[in-house]
């Protein structure tokens, strides 16, 4: 994924990016690293689990290009960082993996939005 990621994606992670900070106090969505545990290091419990992923799920069904539905539990999301629950997101959704750098690039186009 060079620069100049498909929209689509970067859109995504930026949705990501706020779905993760609107649980965590005193941090916003552009603050976010990739390697923020969510758990250990914004605080993370079961319930914003739980939140967390039905968010994700919207995420990505806005990125499906067919009727299916993105299937995301709170339990795919555990012991997880910023970086990892995109490429979760995207993986569930579209069908593909991305290296952490391709993550870690659309981090970065996400938060220039912001």
């Amino acid at each position: 994924m060079a620069k100049g990621s498909p929209k689509k994606y970067v859109r995504a992670a930026v949705e990501t990016l706020r779905n993760i900070a609107s649980q965590v106090r005193g941090s916003s969505a552009k603050e976010l690293q990739g390697g923020d545990l969510l758990a250990d290091d914004l605080g993370y419990d079961d319930r914003e689990l739980e939140n967390l992923a039905v968010w994700q799920r919207q995420v990505g069904n806005a990125l499906r290009t067919d009727d299916g539905r993105t299937r995301i539990l709170a339990k795919h999301l555990k012991e997880k960082n910023v970086r990892q629950v995109l490429g979760e997101t995207l993986k569930r959704s579209i069908g593909a993996e991305h290296k952490d750098d391709e993550l870690d690039r659309l981090i970065s186009e996400a938060r220039t939005t912001l």
